[in-house]
């Protein structure tokens, strides 16, 4: 009973008044339709030469502003400078060609547009009231990240930026439809300080042709975002499907299926010392996770141990709630469920000596089937640096095998406080929770 009571009031926090996304869809699914809808209609003319199409493009893109619709025909189309498409009113953008990035990083490095959520950069960014981005049929916007990658040598070589494929910042009220994007040499996506955004019908490719592999590509990643749905995807990368980072509130995923991943995550957070982070009002549904580390995760950082003078190691304040998982489909992932509260902490001993400041409650699970791969001895891990940060968590219906012994498909749990747990849980005092390497 006390599940369906909270699980009715997670939902009802999302679902209210206060929650918004915009219902307006797109005019046109074709060039030809484009001149019923629009008086003002901007076409962008590619370089034939091979050069630079930005400057072209912010040339067109200020033309309709105010109500008009920028367009890419089939033609390929070349960025090699930053692309910032921010402040604009009423645009649509309707892209029917190949967008790519121009693919030497050297040359970017002084180039790129900075973000300041964990050193980010980007060579793309879109924002403004009522912007709206459509993809029409065969188009691509290509991040070409082999080189990125090849650069960044696994990890090797880690000094230099990395751009995010697409930053939606500050975004108000706007719809983003029918993008395919591949090979993004960092996330594929950040939305960063935006409101009222529907981002549908995406397909995210990702693929190496040698033995680099191609870390951090993210699907999306929300930071300082509210009232956000993201639904229909089909995404295969090699990092978080989905990442709630600091002050996402009131969204929603909704028909996900998710390939190569390390799950849909919220966090990490906590990381900062005396900062405030917060996630809150988030409903997580119909999900496939295939060939992934995890399935729905939840990571924050322990408290900062008293010896430290570290400002990124931990310490930060908050909370994270109201948060429901539910319809889960999971297809040799290592874990099907993976909460901490002691990321990067080392060991759970300093976990335990330095709790979380930053408090996780009202965590729904339900509906989960399938397989885990194997590869851990649990199928799932729910591990919490002290009962009074981490508490009303709740699972149900939860039917997940382990491939490695399914006659006893089990969980660690560690530090919960008051819960409702349908699991079978065994306390562990071994390693699990601490998660330092994804």
């Amino acid at each position: 009973m006390i599940f369906e009571v909270f699980h009715l009031l997670a939902c009802a926090a999302v679902l209210t008044g206060a929650f918004y996304v915009p219902l307006n869809k797109r005019n046109a699914n074709s060039l030809s339709e484009i001149p019923i809808y629009y008086k003002n209609v901007c076409k962008v003319e590619a370089n034939k030469k091979g050069g630079d199409d930005v400057p072209e493009i912010l040339k067109q893109a200020n033309k309709c502003n105010g109500g008009g619709a920028l367009v890419f025909d089939t033609e390929d189309y070349l960025i090699k400078s930053p692309l910032n498409l921010t402040g604009f009113e009423n645009l649509d953008i309707y892209i029917a060609g190949n967008i790519s990035l121009y693919d030497d990083p050297d040359y970017w490095q002084d180039k790129l547009l900075l973000i300041e959520y964990q050193n980010s950069s980007t060579a793309i960014t879109i924002g403004g009231t009522n912007v709206n981005l459509y993809g029409l049929p065969g188009h691509v916007i290509d991040g070409k990240g082999q080189n990125w990658w090849n650069k960044f040598n696994n990890k090797k070589n880690q000094n230099f930026y990395r751009p995010i494929l697409l930053v939606f910042d500050g975004l108000v009220n706007g719809v983003v439809d029918g993008l395919n994007l591949l090979n993004s040499p960092n996330w594929f996506n950040l939305i960063a300080n935006s409101s009222g955004v529907a981002y549908t019908n995406t397909n995210i490719d990702v693929y190496t042709v040698n033995d680099n592999d191609f870390y951090n590509t993210d699907g999306w990643d929300s930071y300082r975002t509210s009232n956000l749905i993201v639904e229909n995807a089909t995404i295969n990368n090699g990092d978080d499907c989905f990442s709630f980072k600091p002050n996402s509130t009131n969204i929603i995923l909704n028909n996900l299926y998710c390939n190569g991943s390390h799950g849909i995550s919220v966090g990490s957070i906590g990381q900062y010392y005396g900062v405030t982070d917060i996630v809150e009002n988030v409903i997580v549904n119909n999900v496939t996770m295939s060939n992934a580390d995890y399935g729905a995760r939840l990571k924050t950082w322990a408290g900062r141990p008293a010896n430290s003078s570290k400002t990124d190691a931990g310490g930060g304040l908050g909370y994270v709630r109201n948060v429901y998982f539910s319809d889960f489909t999971v297809e040799n992932v290592g874990q099907s469920i993976y909460v901490t509260q002691c990321y990067s902490a080392g060991s759970l001993a300093t976990c335990y000596e330095y709790p979380s400041s930053l408090v996780m409650s009202n965590v729904f699970f339900t509906n989960f089937n399938g397989t885990t791969s194997g590869k851990y001895d649990e199928a799932g891990t729910m591990v919490c640096s002290s009962p009074s940060v981490c508490y009303d968590f709740f699972t149900k219906h939860i039917d997940v095998v382990n491939k490695k012994n399914a006659s006893d498909t089990f969980f660690i749990c560690s530090n919960l406080g008051d819960s409702e747990l349908s699991v079978s849980c065994v306390n562990s005092t071994s390693q699990g929770g601490l998660n330092n390497g994804l």
